[in-house]
């Protein structure tokens, strides 16, 4: 039986015009160091990825996996990560997905929540491994 997500999914894919769902964060006192106070450029991903603590990754390895096993409200998120990555794990595995590639520049604890569930590989580009301006 398709999850809530697999169902939510279908419908998204079967519309006939494509979606672009915005996106809002509140940035607080990081707004200003932003590119005209806006998300839109390099440079703002850049300088967000420094100043914003959801957005950075520690440099020790056993911090970061304590991190991500704690449940630590990080990324914005609302400690569910674990739930999330049930559900993304059943949407890959009844789709028989052996690899996913995942982009963005969160603290990737629910990559870390999908790879212990599922085991299979996850390639991983952030703001630790990529600078775009």
């Amino acid at each position: 039986m398709p999850s809530r997500i697999t169902k939510f999914l279908r419908y998204l894919n079967s519309l006939p015009f494509n979606l672009t769902v915005k996106h809002y964060y509140p940035f607080g006192k990081t707004t200003a160091s932003l590119k005209d106070g806006e998300l839109n450029s390099p440079e703002s991903w850049d300088a967000l990825r420094v100043s914003h603590p959801h957005f950075s990754i520690t440099s020790e390895r056993e911090s970061w996996v304590r991190q991500c096993e704690l449940g630590i409200n990080k990324d914005g998120q609302d400690g569910c990560l674990n739930a999330r990555a049930v559900e993304i794990v059943d949407l890959l595995k009844a789709n028989k997905f052996t690899s996913i590639h995942s982009v963005g520049v969160g603290g990737t604890a629910l990559e870390y929540h999908i790879k212990r569930l599922w085991g299979f590989r996850i390639d991983i580009v952030n703001s630790k491994t990529v600078r775009t301006s």
